[in-house]
């Protein structure tokens, strides 16, 4: 069975750009017969996503032959994970393909991996850092009276204070 694997770190975000972009690669009869494994505001940094787990349950089952993915970011952020998996696949002889990056064929495409999903990796911790820095200028800005909290994520409410009069 081919395994298609979406995944989409935030919750603003959706699938459909990968699936449509997967439909391309692979012939109607592989898809209509392929499992979606879909993970949806689920960060790749961790390996805790229940779609995930269940695509790598059903790999050491030996369910699959196959795993599709729009880019091996969608399956990994984290390059311990990524490597862990890269080692696991070809014991139950299963292929990795992406739309981007191609088929995971030899050491070649194991440095290009490394290489990737280091780089992956450290996209990931500058997005955290950025987030960061903005979240503190932001409440800088509050607390001076120079912007208020427009209420977004879970705790709007807790977050949300009235705009000092200048």
């Amino acid at each position: 069975m081919i395994a298609i694997y979406l995944r989409v770190s935030s919750e603003k975000q959706d699938e459909e750009m990968q699936i449509n972009a997967i439909k391309r690669i692979l012939t109607e009869e592989e898809f209509k017969n392929s499992k979606i494994y879909k993970d949806h505001g689920i960060s790749g940094s961790t390996e805790n996503r229940p779609e995930y787990q269940k695509l790598l349950f059903d790999v050491i089952s030996g369910n699959i032959r196959k795993i599709v993915c729009y880019e091996w970011s969608r399956l990994w952020r984290d390059l311990q994970e990524q490597n862990r998996v890269f080692k696991l696949l070809p014991v139950y002889d299963v292929q990795l393909q992406s739309v981007t990056e191609g088929y995971m064929n030899g050491i070649d495409d194991e440095l290009k991996a490394n290489m990737l999903g280091a780089l992956n990796q450290h996209e990931r911790k500058r997005l955290i850092r950025r987030t960061l820095e903005g979240i503190a200028r932001k409440k800088k800005d509050v607390e001076e009276g120079r912007d208020i909290w427009k209420g977004r994520g879970k705790d709007k409410k807790l977050r949300k204070r009235p705009a000092k009069k200048v």
